[in-house]
């Protein structure tokens, strides 16, 4: 039988290894990113269309490599984390810098932060699913671009 207490221990458990796996994310350090994740592991994120988002290992740090070249990612700050023996769920505020080509905009050195809610599934002690949810769309006008197509925010009236 579990205890509160083993699985206050397991949720902290959990919490901590995606804290690690955040953290070598932000130091580049792909090799030892990979070792926190399922040989099966499954990024769910909501694409318009066929998910672009691969399902493996490698696959999964391709992707933070992509994104590595517009943006250095600098921290992830829970807000809110609830967490049990095999899941962790967090609203958090993730913080970038733009140090890459981004749309044809050359590196401008800003900082900003965009929210977003994360959870985590894991399995064998690996992280086997991921789904995120995170205001990508902000980060263009946080960087003064203007997107073609996007649509004008109507006056407050």
């Amino acid at each position: 039988m579990t205890t509160t207490a083993d699985a206050q221990t397991v949720a902290e458990r959990n919490k901590a290894f995606v804290e690690a796996f955040q953290a070598q994310i932000m130091a580049e350090n792909w090799e030892e990113a990979k070792k926190f994740l399922h040989p099966e592991v499954r990024v769910h994120f909501p694409i318009a269309g066929a998910s672009v988002v691969p399902s493996d290992p490698d696959g999964v740090i391709r992707m933070f490599q992509d994104s590595a070249q517009w943006f250095t990612f600098l921290k992830a700050e829970p807000k809110i984390w609830l967490a049990d023996e095999n899941h962790l769920f967090e609203v958090v505020e993730l913080y970038f810098e733009h140090t890459g080509e981004f749309f044809g905009v050359p590196p401008t050195g800003q900082r900003f932060s965009i929210n977003g809610m994360g959870a985590w599934r894991f399995q064998d002690g690996l992280i086997h699913d991921h789904w995120g949810q995170y205001d990508m769309a902000a980060i263009p006008g946080k960087l003064g671009l203007e997107m073609p197509g996007s649509l004008p925010i109507p006056e407050a009236g």
